[in-house]
């Protein structure tokens, strides 16, 4: 059975939208009706799958997440392991068209644990990150090879494709 999936952009399966697509949200204000970003969010969303980097904080609480939106309601929140401290939030694999799809968030996509963990359950991954300087795709490319799953990461308004013939550079907006 062959299986596709295309992520990216406005025509995608499933939509993706990097940091600061969004501005800090501050769950008090959410919470209480003073602003609604979520509620813009998952409107725009409509029936289809998005996926948003988020940086969420309440008072001291601070969190890096991925958001995901569909069917017009925020559907999930995945945070960075590597930010949580002591916690550990549990790794994400979404079904899309049939598709496991691993998440991963932020500074996540550095550790070989969080890709072998993924990849024992996935046929790719998506993360979407804050920062993606020439050592991190390095690193990207090494550990993609390493467990030879395609993997897509957003970066901004970028998308950057890894276990594709030549990987590439697409503006996703």
């Amino acid at each position: 059975m062959i299986k596709s999936l295309v992520v990216g952009g406005e025509l995608a399966d499933v939509k993706l939208y990097g940091f600061g697509t969004l501005e800090k949200i501050d769950l008090e204000k959410e919470l209480t009706g003073q602003s609604s970003f979520l509620v813009d969010a998952a409107i725009k969303s409509g029936e289809n799958v998005s996926l948003y980097g988020i940086e969420f904080f309440m008072r001291e609480l601070k969190r890096v997440s991925a958001v995901t939106f569909h069917n017009y309601l925020l559907a999930d929140v995945a945070d960075c392991n590597l930010h949580m401290g002591g916690e550990e939030s549990e790794l994400k694999v979404y079904s899309f068209h049939g598709v496991n799809i691993g998440l991963i968030v932020d500074d996540d996509i550095d550790s070989e644990l969080i890709w072998s963990k993924l990849a024992e359950r996935s046929d790719g991954i998506v993360s979407i990150v804050r920062t993606f300087d020439d050592a991190r795709k390095e690193r990207v490319k090494l550990l993609q090879k390493r467990f030879t799953l395609p993997v897509a990461v957003c970066h901004g308004e970028h998308l950057y494709a890894f276990g594709a013939r030549s990987p590439q550079v697409l503006n996703i907006n």
